[in-house]
């Protein structure tokens, strides 16, 4: 919970207007880094994570922080866990329904 709230507020504070994207980076890292954890557990709050992020601000996220967010749906997916495959899918299913325009064509490919 705290992380999820700690990177949604992070991502939606504007520095003099606009967001700046390497602090989107540096603040959705350690969601990142969450992946190599090997406990069930963990990585189901990831994904949790990753789906409330989307919806309480995925219209901020930016050029890099979308293959981060991305690359966190995949490494759930690799595991052979419903809970983990359910919600990567429907974390991927909104980005494409709702974002598809804001990612970056590099991407695009992961999406498929």
């Amino acid at each position: 919970e705290i992380l999820t709230t700690s990177i949604c507020t992070a991502l939606t504070y504007h520095l003099e207007g606009t967001i700046d994207c390497t602090l989107q980076t540096h603040l959705l890292q350690p969601l990142l880094t969450l992946s190599q954890s090997g406990h069930l557990d963990v990585r189901q709050k990831q994904m949790e994570c990753v789906g409330q992020i989307l919806h309480s601000c995925g219209q901020m996220i930016q050029h890099n922080s979308w293959m981060i967010i991305l690359e966190v749906i995949n490494t759930g997916s690799l595991l052979q866990s419903d809970a983990l495959i359910r919600g990567g899918f429907s974390s991927l299913q909104l980005i494409v329904t709702d974002f598809l325009p804001l990612l970056p064509p590099l991407c695009l490919p992961v999406c498929l």
